[in-house]
């Protein structure tokens, strides 16, 4: 997540693989605001949310994404899939909102599965991607300086 997040010109505020409650670990981004005013949400306990619009929505997927794809690219035998629920669960809800029906959810959900792969299987951006996992199984948790 983090190497696509820095990538997709989002920051990365931390990072841990410290197990918490529904998650096998987590990355804290910090990216660009939206600020359409018809994309702001009230939640029923009456918190705001704002709803990405497109372009941001296929980002976030894309980093949520490109998780998956590593565990499958460092797994050979497919990703964990109890660790990838809950992204997949986001990524489906993101797309889901901007999608025009579920055969163009799909087309674009395999889109961001091949940008994702082709991203981090160049030389540069997996050596990236090795040294902050090796960094996050040493330490266990990283500051968004420490992953940069």
């Amino acid at each position: 997540h983090c190497v696509m997040a820095i990538a997709e010109g989002w920051g990365v505020t931390s990072a841990t693989v410290e197990p918490g409650d529904g998650f096998a670990g987590s990355v804290l981004l910090a990216g660009p605001e939206v600020g359409d005013p018809a994309r702001v949400v009230r939640t029923p306990e009456g918190d705001v949310e704002h709803l990405p619009d497109r372009r941001t929505a296929e980002r976030l997927a894309l980093i949520k994404i490109s998780g998956r794809v590593a565990q499958q690219l460092v797994r050979r035998g497919g990703p964990d899939w109890d660790g990838a629920r809950a992204d997949n669960e986001q990524i489906l809800s993101l797309l889901e909102e901007e999608a025009g029906d579920p055969e163009e959810l799909n087309r674009w959900y395999v889109y961001l599965e091949r940008r994702a792969f082709n991203h981090l299987t160049t030389a540069a951006v997996w050596a990236g991607v090795v040294g902050v996992a090796r960094a996050l199984l040493a330490r266990r948790r990283l500051s968004g300086d420490e992953v940069r």
